[in-house]
């Protein structure tokens, strides 16, 4: 319960008392002799005197026990939940097309070209390989007239001394060949938003665990 003392305390209090007041009055007289009851003459008139209590207000100081209930001063903790605030901060990130791989600062892409070429010892006609074969052999002797002889070679070949040169030719497939072009192209940017949250505690509280703690201080009256 609380406790309650008594203290003193002075105050005014208005007393009122009675004071008495004489004053004088003039009357006229009854005759030129004789004046009213209560008055003498005076002069050409009749004076009285009156007397009359007239009430007085005074302050008068008065001390009396007055209850005081009194208090003390109490400090506790008490618990709030924390507060979640979120930055915000764009980033750019830079990566490469699909089919193409990271080469430094740019981005690599291999595509493959099919050749086509005449084998060696062919000749590119343009509708194809032109290959063109020698073959030598042996001139046949024969006989002529007046018992001489001389070296003849079959149709279509070549006489050169006692050799026979036959040339033909023949067309041949292409060749193809696989040839690997390297190109390189830039990065393709692309921005995204990050937001990263914060926790933070109210203004007069710090961080405990998980939660805020906090003290407050109170004026409660006194128990017993």
């Amino acid at each position: 319960v609380p406790k309650t003392i008594q203290v003193p305390k002075t105050i005014q209090v208005p007393v009122q008392s009675f004071e008495t007041k004489t004053s004088t009055y003039e009357v006229a007289p009854i005759s030129s002799s004789s004046c009213p009851a209560g008055t003498s003459m005076s002069g050409s008139s009749c004076v009285g005197t009156r007397t009359t209590q007239v009430p007085v207000t005074t302050q008068v100081p008065v001390t009396e026990q007055v209850p005081v209930q009194s208090f003390e001063t109490q400090t506790s903790t008490y618990e709030v939940a924390p507060v979640t605030t979120f930055s915000t901060e764009t980033v750019t990130s830079y990566s490469c097309p699909a089919g193409t791989t990271e080469s430094g600062s740019q981005c690599m892409t291999t595509s493959f070209q099919t050749i086509q070429s005449c084998p060696a010892g062919s000749t590119d006609t343009g509708a194809g390989c032109m290959m063109t074969q020698t073959e030598s052999f042996p001139a046949t002797l024969v006989p002529t007239g007046k018992k001489g002889q001389e070296y003849t070679c079959a149709k279509g070949a070549t006489l050169s001394g006692q050799t026979c040169t036959k040339t033909s030719t023949s067309m041949v497939a292409y060749e193809t060949s696989q040839v690997a072009q390297t190109s390189f192209v830039d990065k393709i940017a692309s921005t995204s938003t990050i937001q990263t949250p914060s926790t933070s505690c109210p203004a007069g509280t710090s961080m405990s665990g998980s939660s805020c703690i906090g003290t407050r201080t109170e004026q409660v009256p006194v128990t017993t």
